[in-house]
């Protein structure tokens, strides 16, 4: 008698359970798994279910190449908020750098986002119906930085940020700065008042109020600030901010010694100063930051009013100093010697 053989079933990846393809699938790039989704109805809501790992995205050029490899270009704003709708709720860090995407997706991430912690947004361009409280349901967001944002919109976004925000960082390119775009209302100055854990700011290229200004300046938490290349009415007020590190106000016309007098004498903790540009800066001014501001590391006068005599009382007076950092010293190739 013939001996009949077993035939072998053949094995293929649909014979796979659901928690093994799930698993395959979280190995395929974003946009890989999205054309999951397109192979048959099982496969789509495995697709589907596997974004529940993903807790970071980052779109930039690079990730817009390798996305441009499977659909057109069209389709690519189509495929990012595809992309939100299906991992939103997981994400807690999101950011999107690229010449692609403009302000039409904000109202997708608020929709989609609640649980960010971390936000970091470049748009190319900006429309005003796109920022009606863009950040309102993220209320555990600590950081929030957007690039090529004007006055207008940075407002609503200043006032939809969660109480418990740690980091802001918002600024207009010089490309479109006008006295329009610089325009930041007083009204904000209530809005900085309920931030009681800003740790960082960063408004470049804004027109600010004495109002805010002395709002800001209530902020004892703030350890960072960088307003540069910004209009600023009763600048003296930000040198009550006692637990400065950092202070960057480059190309604020009006910078003058008696600010830095006013900084040198309350922010003793001060490891960092950029006053280039700052023309109305002279020897004065910057010999009392140096000789008060022990933990000073950095201090750049580029383009300023300082002399060379500035820097040999540099050496005169920290050449005894015990315990203190080594103060680097960036006078520019404008400063008169």
């Amino acid at each position: 008698m013939r001996r009949h053989k077993k035939k072998k079933k053949s094995t293929t990846i649909n014979n796979l359970n659901d928690d093994v393809l799930i698993i395959i699938f979280k190995y395929l790039s974003f946009s890989q798994r999205l054309l999951m989704e397109r192979v048959c109805v099982r496969w789509s809501i495995i697709a589907q279910q596997s974004w529940g790992g993903v807790t970071t995205m980052k779109i930039d050029n690079n990730q817009i190449y390798g996305m441009s490899k499977d659909f057109h270009s069209e389709e690519l704003k189509t495929v990012f908020n595809t992309l939100l709708m299906r991992c939103g709720r997981h994400l807690n860090t999101l950011t999107i750098t690229n010449s692609i995407i403009d302000s039409s997706i904000l109202p997708i991430i608020r929709f989609n986002c609640c649980h960010l912690t971390q936000v970091d947004l470049i748009f190319k361009t900006n429309a005003i119906e796109h920022f009606v409280k863009p950040f309102g349901k993220m209320k555990k967001l600590k950081s929030c930085k957007i690039t090529n944002v004007k006055s207008l919109f940075a407002r609503d976004c200043l006032i939809s940020l969660p109480n418990g925000i740690e980091t802001i960082h918002m600024e207009v390119p010089n490309s479109l700065i006008t006295f329009s775009s610089r325009l930041l209302l007083s009204s904000l100055s209530s809005v900085f008042i309920k931030f009681n854990s800003l740790r960082s700011l960063t408004l470049r290229g804004y027109r600010f109020s004495g109002l805010l200004i002395n709002a800001i300046s209530q902020c004892q938490t703030l350890t960072f600030v960088d307003l540069q290349n910004s209009v600023i009415e009763k600048i003296d007020d930000l040198s009550n901010l006692t637990n400065l590190k950092y202070l960057n106000v480059s190309k604020v016309e009006r910078i003058t010694n008696s600010f830095l007098i006013l900084v040198a004498d309350k922010c003793k903790k001060l490891e960092y100063l950029d006053v280039s540009y700052c023309k109305r800066v002279n020897d004065d001014g910057v010999k009392e930051i140096i000789k008060h501001c022990l933990n000073l590391e950095q201090l750049k006068i580029a383009w300023t009013s300082v002399t060379s005599g500035v820097i040999i009382s540099a050496v005169n007076l920290t050449k005894y100093r015990r315990g203190c950092p080594i103060l680097h010293l960036y006078p520019g190739k404008r400063n008169t010697y």
